[in-house]
């Protein structure tokens, strides 16, 4: 399973939050996000994508939700 950070767009009732998700791959982690929030969110960062974002000064004021975690059977 890897981490990967999801975001949402201006005017999205959750603009200042960063979605956690933990998925097996990207596709899935865009499946969980348009499952909780439908097409919505804007971006999806693996964790080196993410961390880079953090280290060019963005996102950096924004609170995480609690992870989405793929179901795996």
């Amino acid at each position: 399973m890897k981490k990967f950070y999801g975001t949402f767009g201006l005017g999205h009732k959750e603009q200042g939050f960063i979605q956690p998700i933990i998925a097996t791959d990207e596709s899935e982690a865009h499946k969980l996000m348009f499952e909780k929030y439908g097409p919505k969110f804007a971006f999806i960062y693996d964790e080196e994508q993410f961390q880079q974002e953090l280290e060019d000064g963005f996102h950096t004021d924004k609170e995480h939700f609690k992870p989405l975690i793929q179901e795996v059977t």
